[in-house]
């Protein structure tokens, strides 16, 4: 396993939501025609031994979804109306592949910051959450 190898299973966990794009490639800005997004960051890592001869590493990748732009005259329940679906789809598809489809040898740690109206992307406000997906990492090289 690699860090991108557990890269490429979020975003292709996250493809599996109806209506989710998850780019190839970041774009500039997100388009009505791109939204909701998905994009993964990969976060934070502890490197170290498990046993001797045994290495570990444990990772945080974060999935923000940007659902919809944050437009003046919408009132909160809006965006929360928007969001609310999707929240439970994606929070769903990953309950569904814990391991990621076989990628991880113990099954992930799943969390989500709630929804919110003040994810920036591109200079623009958008409504959307974000997930943390802790993994657990046994690389064979």
């Amino acid at each position: 396993m690699s860090v991108s190898t557990i890269y490429d299973a979020i975003m292709a966990t996250a493809r599996t939501v109806d209506g989710l794009k998850c780019p190839l490639e970041r774009p500039g800005s997100l388009t009505s025609d791109l939204l909701p997004c998905a994009l993964v960051v990969v976060g934070p890592g502890t490197w170290g031994e498990q046993a001797v001869g045994l290495k570990r590493q444990d990772r945080k990748f974060i999935l923000p979804v940007y659902v919809w732009p944050l437009v003046a005259g919408e009132g909160p329940d809006d965006g929360l109306t928007r969001c609310l679906p999707l929240l439970q789809a994606v929070g769903n598809a990953f309950l569904a592949a814990p391991t990621l489809g076989g990628v991880l040898d113990q099954s992930l740690k799943l969390s989500d910051g709630g929804v919110r109206g003040n994810m920036t992307y591109g200079g623009t406000l958008y409504w959307g959450f974000e997930f943390a997906i802790d993994v657990v990492e046994k690389p064979t090289a």
